[in-house]
């Protein structure tokens, strides 16, 4: 049996071919792939922003407590009478989100439990929030012990 040389042609250029469903795959392994590569980088976008809002907060609540420890405990705002703490809200950076911030002044025994007496040690407590898009939302808080500075005795007379 004799065999025309166009069929000998249209096989070989058959085998070299891609078939529609081997296309289809490639296809899909493509778009797959893809899509699994868009995720992954608008995840770590959002991890990113949210270390970059949570590095805004920490360096916000430490800075209003090196004001705090710079003023002194005669110098912050006064614990009412009858009083244990005290809390007032403070400025947080613009580039957080619906941020907010609070200070909380407690008296404290040595034993760091709270107090209405005024025994000098004052626990200050720094928290600051934020809530932006998605997951990007936090909260930060840095604590501190503030104590009254006690005047050195003068010394004695010869």
């Amino acid at each position: 049996m004799r065999h025309h040389p166009w069929a000998r042609h249209k096989r070989r250029r058959a085998r070299r071919a891609f078939s529609l469903i081997e296309l289809l795959v490639a296809i899909g392994v493509i778009v797959m792939a893809t899509i699994m590569l868009a995720a992954g980088v608008l995840a770590g976008n959002t991890m990113v922003r949210r270390g970059h809002h949570t590095e805004l907060a920490y360096q916000a609540a430490h800075k209003e407590l090196e004001s705090l420890r710079s003023l002194g405990v005669d110098n912050l705002v006064p614990i009412l009478s009858g009083e244990s703490s005290v809390t007032y809200s403070i400025t947080v950076p613009s580039d957080l989100l619906q941020g907010t911030g609070t200070v909380t002044l407690t008296h404290v025994t040595a034993a760091l439990t709270p107090t209405t007496a005024d025994t000098g040690l004052i626990q200050a407590q720094v928290t600051v929030a934020w809530s932006g898009h998605a997951s990007d939302h936090g909260t930060t808080t840095s604590t501190t012990l503030l104590r009254r500075e006690i005047a050195p005795e003068p010394p004695p007379d010869p």
